[in-house]
C-alpha cells in the first residue's frame, strides 16, 4: 500500500493506521507496537455529585421562571410631554432588592462552573441586599452559608440573612475587611467564595441575550418597552455596588443595541456618593485612592483602593460618564422618590434618582426631549433604623430637608437648581 504526500496531508494518522490495519497491510505484531506514548485516559465527576448538580441548576431555573419579570413604573416628565422617567422597580423582587438578580447568577455561575458543590460552605463578603439573597438561594438548595460583614451591618438586614437560614460574621474593628475574609475561607477546607467582586459583572453578562429566555435586567426593560412601544432610553442611570450591574448594563447596550435604530446609543451615567473614590478613580485612573470618611450611603460607591476581583468589579469602559452626589441630596432624592412610586425607597435609588433628575434637566435646558431608565433598587423596609430615623440623619449631620423642595421644583419644571 503506497501512501502519498498529498494523500498523508489530507487525511488523519488515526485514519491512515485504520486503513493499513483494515488492508492487512500490518501485521498483528506491528499493530501492537503502533500507539501513543501515552494511553487514551478518561475521567468523570462521581455520579451523586453531578446528579445533584444537574438538579440543582434545574432549581435555579426553576425560581428564575417564578420570579418573573419585575414591574416599569413609567412616568412623564412634567415640564416635557415626550421625556419619560423609566423606573424598573427590582424592590418587587423575591428578596426584596435588585441584588435576587445578582445572586442568582452568581450562584448558577458557580454551578455550571462545577465550583459549587453539594458539600461545600458558601462564602460572600457582604453587608447587605447581596447577602439576603445569597442565603436565600443556598437554603433553596440545601447549602451552608455565610456572609462576612462589618460591625455596621444592618440589624434588619442581619435578621434578614438569618431568615434565609444564613449565618453572618461579624469583622472586627481595625482588622483589614480583605485579610479577615481571606483567613475565614482559609480556615474552612470546605468553604467555596461566591466572590460577587471578581465574578458579579462575568456572571451577570453571561446571562444575557436578545432573547427572553436568558434575559436580565437590561433584556428585560428592552422588552417591557418593546411591548409599550417606548423609545429607547438616552440615558440609563445605575449607581455602582460591586460594579456587576452597572458593568453589565453598559455592556448590553453596546452588544445588542437592543432593537433600535443603528447607530442608536443607550449611554450610562454612574452616579457616586459623597465620600466615595470611584468618580475621582474614573476621573484620573488612580485605583489606589482611599477615602478618610465612610460612605454613609450604603451598599454603593468604594472607600477605596479599586482592587478588581477583591474590591470591586466596573469596567470603566463601559460608562459613559459620572455624577458626584452630596450624600444629603442623595437622602432628599429618596424621599422625591417616595412621591413618585407611593413607597418608601432605599438610598441607593435616591441616588439613581438625583442622576436621572439631573440629565433631564440638562437634556431640557437644551431644548431636547429625553427618556431616562433607572432601578429601584429596593424598598426602604430595611432602612427605618438609619435613613429613616431623624436621630441618625442629625448624628450624621445629613439635613436633606432644605434639598426636597429644591429637587421638587427641578422636577417640576426642568430646571436644575443653581444652589446644587
Amino acid at each position: 500500500m503506497t501512501i502519498s504526500r498529498r494523500q498523508f496531508l489530507g487525511i488523519g494518522t488515526f485514519s491512515i493506521l485504520s486503513s493499513m490495519a483494515a488492508s492487512g497491510w500490518m501485521s498483528a505484531g506491528t499493530q501492537a507496537s503502533v500507539g501513543l506514548k501515552q494511553p487514551l485516559r478518561d475521567a468523570s465527576i462521581p455520579l451523586g455529585n453531578a446528579q445533584w448538580r444537574r438538579q440543582a441548576i434545574a432549581r435555579l431555573w426553576h425560581e428564575h421562571k417564578k420570579a418573573g419579570s419585575t414591574p416599569l413604573i413609567v412616568h412623564q416628565f412634567p415640564f416635557n410631554s415626550r421625556s419619560k422617567l423609566l423606573l424598573k422597580n427590582e424592590a418587587m423582587s423575591v428578596t426584596g432588592s435588585l441584588k435576587h438578580r445578582v445572586a442568582w447568577a452568581l450562584v448558577m455561575w458557580g454551578l455550571i462552573g462545577s465550583g459549587i458543590r453539594r458539600d461545600l460552605h458558601l462564602f460572600e463578603r457582604t453587608s447587605g441586599n447581596t447577602g439576603i439573597a445569597e442565603a436565600y438561594f443556598a437554603q433553596r438548595l440545601g447549602l451552608s452559608y455565610t456572609a462576612v460583614a462589618s460591625a455596621g451591618i444592618s440589624p434588619l438586614k442581619l435578621k434578614e440573612i438569618r431568615r434565609y437560614g444564613g449565618r453572618v460574621l461579624l469583622i472586627p474593628q481595625g482588622v483589614s475587611p480583605l485579610a479577615y475574609y481571606r483567613q475565614v475561607l482559609a480556615d474552612d477546607p470546605l468553604s467555596y467564595d461566591i466572590n460577587q467582586f471578581a465574578n458579579a459583572e462575568k456572571a451577570i453578562s453571561y446571562f444575557q441575550g436578545p432573547e427572553a429566555e436568558t434575559e436580565n435586567l437590561a433584556n428585560e426593560l428592552v422588552l417591557q418597552l418593546q411591548e409599550l412601544g417606548i423609545s429607547r432610553p438616552e440615558w440609563f442611570v445605575m449607581a455602582a455596588g460591586s460594579g456587576g450591574t452597572a458593568t453589565s448594563i453598559g455592556r448590553y447596550m453596546r452588544k445588542w443595541n437592543p432593537g433600535w435604530s443603528p447607530g442608536s446609543k443607550t449611554q450610562l451615567l454612574v452616579p457616586d456618593p459623597e465620600h466615595s473614590v470611584l468618580f475621582d478613580w474614573y476621573r484620573t485612573g488612580n485605583a489606589e485612592l482611599r477615602s478618610s470618611k465612610p460612605s454613609l450611603i450604603e451598599g454603593v460607591g468604594s472607600r477605596g483602593p479599586i482592587i478588581f476581583g477583591s474590591t470591586f468589579s466596573l469596567q470603566r469602559g463601559v460608562v459613559d460618564r459620572m455624577l458626584k452626589v452630596p450624600d444629603a441630596l442623595t437622602v432628599a432624592g429618596m424621599h422625591l422618590a417616595n412621591d413618585l412610586v407611593g413607597f418608601r425607597v432605599g438610598p441607593s435609588t435616591g441616588l439613581n434618582l438625583v442622576g436621572a433628575l439631573h440629565l433631564a434637566c440638562e437634556a431640557h435646558q437644551y431644548g431636547r426631549s429625553t427618556n431616562i431608565a433607572t432601578v429601584i433598587c429596593d424598598s426602604g423596609e430595611l432602612y427605618s433604623d438609619n435613613y429613616y430615623n431623624p436621630d441618625w440623619l442629625a448624628f450624621y449631620d445629613l439635613d436633606w430637608q432644605p434639598l426636597l423642595p429644591l429637587l421638587r421644583t427641578a422636577w417640576e419644571q426642568g430646571s436644575w437648581p443653581s444652589q446644587l
